[in-house]
Protein backbone atom coordinates (compact mmCIF):
# COMPACT_ATOMS: atom_id res chain seq x y z
CA UNK A 1 0.00 0.00 0.00
CA UNK A 2 2.81 2.39 0.89
CA UNK A 3 4.52 1.69 -2.45
CA UNK A 4 1.32 2.53 -4.33
CA UNK A 5 0.91 5.75 -2.30
CA UNK A 6 4.52 6.75 -2.96
CA UNK A 7 4.02 6.16 -6.69
CA UNK A 8 0.67 7.99 -6.96
CA UNK A 9 1.94 10.94 -4.95
CA UNK A 10 5.45 10.72 -6.37
CA UNK A 11 7.11 13.45 -8.41
CA UNK A 12 6.90 11.89 -11.93
CA UNK A 13 3.22 10.92 -11.61
CA UNK A 14 2.12 14.26 -10.15
CA UNK A 15 4.19 16.27 -12.62
CA UNK A 16 2.69 14.34 -15.55
CA UNK A 17 -0.88 15.08 -14.43
CA UNK A 18 -0.12 18.73 -13.77
CA UNK A 19 1.52 19.33 -17.16
CA UNK A 20 -1.08 17.25 -19.04
CA UNK A 21 -3.95 19.03 -17.28
CA UNK A 22 -2.37 22.43 -17.96
CA UNK A 23 -1.96 21.75 -21.69
CA UNK A 24 -5.35 20.06 -22.14
CA UNK A 25 -7.14 22.81 -20.22
CA UNK A 26 -5.69 25.46 -22.53
CA UNK A 27 -6.12 23.54 -25.81
CA UNK A 28 -9.64 22.05 -25.43
CA UNK A 29 -11.53 25.41 -25.40
CA UNK A 30 -10.13 26.21 -28.88
CA UNK A 31 -11.24 22.93 -30.49
CA UNK A 32 -14.01 22.49 -33.09
CA UNK A 33 -13.85 26.17 -34.02
CA UNK A 34 -14.93 27.25 -30.54
CA UNK A 35 -14.31 30.83 -29.43
CA UNK A 36 -13.25 30.90 -25.74
CA UNK A 37 -13.96 34.65 -25.61
CA UNK A 38 -17.63 34.14 -26.49
CA UNK A 39 -20.37 33.96 -23.87
CA UNK A 40 -21.39 30.55 -25.21
CA UNK A 41 -17.81 29.35 -25.69
CA UNK A 42 -17.46 27.82 -22.24
CA UNK A 43 -16.27 24.24 -21.80
CA UNK A 44 -19.64 23.09 -20.47
CA UNK A 45 -21.43 24.28 -23.63
CA UNK A 46 -18.65 23.16 -25.98
CA UNK A 47 -18.69 19.65 -24.50
CA UNK A 48 -22.40 19.16 -23.88
CA UNK A 49 -22.46 16.78 -26.85
CA UNK A 50 -18.81 15.78 -26.41
CA UNK A 51 -18.94 14.55 -22.84
CA UNK A 52 -16.07 12.11 -23.37
CA UNK A 53 -13.69 15.04 -23.88
CA UNK A 54 -15.00 16.77 -20.78
CA UNK A 55 -14.42 13.62 -18.74
CA UNK A 56 -10.82 13.65 -19.96
CA UNK A 57 -10.67 17.20 -18.56
CA UNK A 58 -12.05 15.90 -15.25
CA UNK A 59 -9.41 13.16 -15.08
CA UNK A 60 -6.48 15.38 -16.09
CA UNK A 61 -7.37 18.69 -14.43
CA UNK A 62 -9.29 17.32 -11.45
CA UNK A 63 -6.66 14.63 -11.03
CA UNK A 64 -3.87 17.18 -11.29
CA UNK A 65 -5.33 19.18 -8.39
CA UNK A 66 -5.96 16.09 -6.27
CA UNK A 67 -2.53 14.56 -6.73
CA UNK A 68 -0.56 17.81 -6.61
CA UNK A 69 -2.22 19.36 -3.57
CA UNK A 70 -1.56 16.11 -1.72
CA UNK A 71 2.01 16.14 -3.04
CA UNK A 72 2.45 19.62 -1.54
CA UNK A 73 0.98 18.52 1.78
CA UNK A 74 3.39 15.58 1.94
CA UNK A 75 6.37 17.63 0.76
CA UNK A 76 5.87 20.30 3.40
CA UNK A 77 4.75 17.78 6.07
CA UNK A 78 1.25 19.17 6.61
CA UNK A 79 -0.98 16.47 8.13
CA UNK A 80 -4.27 18.43 8.03
CA UNK A 81 -7.28 16.18 7.40
CA UNK A 82 -9.32 19.21 6.39
CA UNK A 83 -6.94 19.90 3.49
CA UNK A 84 -7.16 16.30 2.33
CA UNK A 85 -10.96 16.43 2.43
CA UNK A 86 -10.81 19.59 0.29
CA UNK A 87 -8.62 17.80 -2.27
CA UNK A 88 -11.18 14.97 -2.52
CA UNK A 89 -14.09 17.44 -2.78
CA UNK A 90 -12.29 19.19 -5.65
CA UNK A 91 -12.36 15.99 -7.71
CA UNK A 92 -15.95 15.22 -6.65
CA UNK A 93 -17.02 18.72 -7.77
CA UNK A 94 -15.32 18.14 -11.15
CA UNK A 95 -17.37 14.95 -11.58
CA UNK A 96 -20.57 16.80 -10.60
CA UNK A 97 -19.83 19.46 -13.24
CA UNK A 98 -19.48 16.73 -15.87
CA UNK A 99 -22.66 14.95 -14.76
CA UNK A 100 -24.68 18.17 -15.02
CA UNK A 101 -23.67 18.98 -18.61
CA UNK A 102 -26.26 19.61 -21.33
CA UNK A 103 -28.66 21.82 -19.44
CA UNK A 104 -30.79 24.68 -20.75
CA UNK A 105 -28.69 27.85 -20.36
CA UNK A 106 -31.68 30.14 -20.85
CA UNK A 107 -33.48 29.23 -17.61
CA UNK A 108 -32.54 28.39 -14.03
CA UNK A 109 -33.60 24.76 -14.25
CA UNK A 110 -32.49 22.22 -11.57
CA UNK A 111 -29.69 20.79 -13.72
CA UNK A 112 -28.27 24.25 -14.39
CA UNK A 113 -28.44 25.11 -10.68
CA UNK A 114 -26.54 21.89 -9.84
CA UNK A 115 -23.97 22.79 -12.50
CA UNK A 116 -23.36 26.25 -11.03
CA UNK A 117 -23.22 24.91 -7.46
CA UNK A 118 -20.71 22.25 -8.53
CA UNK A 119 -18.65 24.87 -10.35
CA UNK A 120 -18.65 27.14 -7.30
CA UNK A 121 -17.69 24.22 -5.06
CA UNK A 122 -14.84 23.32 -7.43
CA UNK A 123 -13.45 26.88 -7.40
CA UNK A 124 -13.86 27.16 -3.61
CA UNK A 125 -12.14 23.82 -2.92
CA UNK A 126 -9.19 24.56 -5.22
CA UNK A 127 -8.69 28.02 -3.72
CA UNK A 128 -9.21 26.95 -0.10
CA UNK A 129 -6.94 23.91 -0.34
CA UNK A 130 -4.10 26.13 -1.59
CA UNK A 131 -4.85 29.19 0.59
CA UNK A 132 -5.38 27.32 3.86
CA UNK A 133 -2.23 25.26 3.26
CA UNK A 134 -0.18 28.42 2.65
CA UNK A 135 -1.60 30.20 5.69
CA UNK A 136 -1.06 27.20 7.96
CA UNK A 137 2.60 27.08 6.96
CA UNK A 138 3.35 30.78 6.39
CA UNK A 139 5.56 31.01 9.49
CA UNK A 140 7.57 27.98 8.47
CA UNK A 141 8.37 28.58 4.80
CA UNK A 142 9.55 31.60 2.85
CA UNK A 143 7.34 33.09 0.17
CA UNK A 144 4.07 31.56 1.40
CA UNK A 145 2.56 34.93 2.38
CA UNK A 146 3.09 36.24 -1.16
CA UNK A 147 1.57 33.09 -2.68
CA UNK A 148 -1.42 33.34 -0.31
CA UNK A 149 -2.05 36.93 -1.48
CA UNK A 150 -1.74 35.78 -5.10
CA UNK A 151 -4.33 33.05 -4.41
CA UNK A 152 -6.83 35.65 -3.16
CA UNK A 153 -6.18 37.84 -6.19
CA UNK A 154 -6.68 34.90 -8.58
CA UNK A 155 -10.04 34.04 -7.03
CA UNK A 156 -11.07 37.71 -7.07
CA UNK A 157 -10.53 37.89 -10.83
CA UNK A 158 -13.40 35.43 -11.42
CA UNK A 159 -16.34 37.54 -10.12
CA UNK A 160 -14.69 40.74 -11.41
CA UNK A 161 -14.34 39.18 -14.88
CA UNK A 162 -17.93 37.88 -14.74
CA UNK A 163 -19.35 41.28 -13.79
CA UNK A 164 -17.24 43.44 -16.12
CA UNK A 165 -16.42 41.33 -19.19
CA UNK A 166 -19.00 38.55 -18.90
CA UNK A 167 -19.00 34.77 -18.82
CA UNK A 168 -16.57 33.01 -21.15
CA UNK A 169 -14.12 30.11 -21.26
CA UNK A 170 -11.25 32.55 -20.69
CA UNK A 171 -12.69 33.30 -17.25
CA UNK A 172 -12.22 29.58 -16.51
CA UNK A 173 -8.93 29.02 -18.30
CA UNK A 174 -6.78 31.82 -16.89
CA UNK A 175 -7.31 31.23 -13.12
CA UNK A 176 -6.99 27.47 -13.68
CA UNK A 177 -3.70 27.91 -15.51
CA UNK A 178 -2.29 30.21 -12.82
CA UNK A 179 -3.28 27.82 -10.01
CA UNK A 180 -1.57 24.99 -11.88
CA UNK A 181 1.57 27.09 -12.33
CA UNK A 182 1.48 27.92 -8.61
CA UNK A 183 1.27 24.23 -7.71
CA UNK A 184 4.15 23.49 -10.07
CA UNK A 185 6.26 26.12 -8.30
CA UNK A 186 5.26 24.81 -4.86
CA UNK A 187 5.94 21.19 -5.71
CA UNK A 188 8.85 21.20 -8.13
CA UNK A 189 10.63 24.56 -7.83
CA UNK A 190 10.33 25.87 -4.27
CA UNK A 191 12.81 24.20 -1.91
CA UNK A 192 11.75 22.97 1.52
CA UNK A 193 13.43 25.67 3.58
CA UNK A 194 12.07 26.64 6.97
CA UNK A 195 12.33 30.26 8.11
CA UNK A 196 14.78 30.49 10.96
CA UNK A 197 13.52 31.99 14.26
CA UNK A 198 14.71 35.59 14.68
CA UNK A 199 16.69 34.69 17.79
CA UNK A 200 18.64 32.01 15.92
CA UNK A 201 19.27 34.31 12.96
CA UNK A 202 20.58 37.07 15.28
CA UNK A 203 22.87 34.65 17.05
CA UNK A 204 24.48 33.73 13.74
Amino acid sequence: MEKIKNFVFGKPFCMFFLIAGFVYGLVLPWCWGNNPFDEFGTLSILCEDRKFFFWIWVVLVGGAYFFNTNFAFRKFKDESRFLRVLSVLTFVACCAIALSLKHDVHSWNPKRIVHWIATGLYIACVALSVFVFLMRNRKKFKGFNALAILTVLLVATIPVWLLTIGKSAMMEMIPNAFFQIMLFVLNFVLPVKEIEPKETAKAK
